[in-house]
């Protein structure tokens, strides 16, 4: 319950920190509405009512973005990485071991 009050305040928050625990439930939620934004691109049809699939794709992508980038940011801050590693990002390939990297590299003492 304490995660989903963080997220509620704190959803494009780009400052402070975040630790790897909250990292993996913004990681966990982005792959879960990706897998279903690959079922709804998949099962579109362009002669039915199922083009709708390619407004809802839209939407989930654009309510994930934000949080997504603000929590790598603050998780780049954890490391004491510099925050203009997020454009790692916005390069598909590099994006899920840049993922990976955050999630499983330690927090840095300070």
């Amino acid at each position: 319950m304490k995660y989903f009050k963080l997220f509620r305040y704190y959803y494009s928050d780009l400052n402070g920190k975040s630790g790897r625990f909250e990292f993996g439930i913004y990681l966990l939620v982005n792959i879960i509405a990706n897998l279903l934004v690959l079922y709804l691109i998949k099962n579109t049809n362009w002669g039915n009512k199922t083009v709708i699939n390619l407004f809802y794709t839209w939407i989930i992508l654009n309510v994930l973005f934000v949080p997504f980038h603000a929590v790598t940011t603050r998780r780049l801050n954890d490391l004491g990485k510099n925050k203009m590693l997020i454009i790692l990002n916005f390069i598909p390939i590099i994006k899920m071991f840049f993922s990976l990297f955050l999630f499983f590299k330690k927090t840095k003492k300070t």
